[in-house]
C-alpha cells in the first residue's frame, strides 16, 4: 500500500499541527536538516537528541479481507517530565481523535486512547504516554 496502512496519513497530520510544533520544538538532523521530532518508526533516530518527541509505529496486521481499510498504531509521546508526555499526548488527541482528514487523496477518521504514563527506566530515558490510534477509511 502506497499509504504505508495509514502511516503517510498520521505522519503528515502530526508534522503540521501548530500545536505539536510548539511543544516539540525542532532539531538538527544529522544532514544539518531542521526537522520536527516526529518519526514513523519503532525506536526515536539516534541523531536525534531533543527530549520531547513522538515515534509511531503499527500495532495489527493488516485484514485485506475487510470491506474497508483499517489499522491500529501506536504514537509513543516523550518528554522530560510526566507533565510534558501527558500535555504532547493530549494535543496529539486533539489532532487525530474524531476528525476526517483528507490525505493523498483518502479520507481517514481516528478514534483515539491514552494509555498510562510509564516512567524513565534509567536517567537516559524519558516519560512515555503511549497513544493508541485506531484509523479507518473507505
Amino acid at each position: 500500500m502506497s499509504e504505508y496502512f495509514g502511516g503517510d496519513y498520521l505522519h503528515s497530520t502530526l508534522i503540521a499541527d501548530t500545536a505539536l510544533q510548539a511543544l516539540l520544538g525542532q532539531y538538527t538532523d544529522g544532514l544539518g536538516t531542521l526537522q520536527y521530532p516526529i518519526f514513523n518508526a519503532r525506536m526515536v533516530p539516534i541523531d536525534c537528541t531533543v527530549k520531547k518527541t513522538l515515534n509511531m509505529y503499527r500495532l495489527d496486521p493488516y485484514d485485506a479481507s475487510l470491506e474497508y481499510f483499517e489499522s491500529r498504531w501506536s504514537i509513543d509521546c516523550r518528554g522530560d517530565t510526566q507533565t510534558d508526555s501527558e500535555t504532547i499526548a493530549e494535543s496529539v488527541m486533539i489532532a487525530l481523535n474524531r476528525v476526517h482528514t483528507l490525505t493523498t487523496g483518502k479520507t481517514y477518521f481516528g478514534t483515539v486512547s491514552i494509555l498510562s504514563t510509564i516512567p524513565p527506566a534509567d536517567e537516559t530515558d524519558q516519560y512515555n504516554t503511549s497513544v493508541q490510534v485506531l484509523i479507518r477509511r473507505k
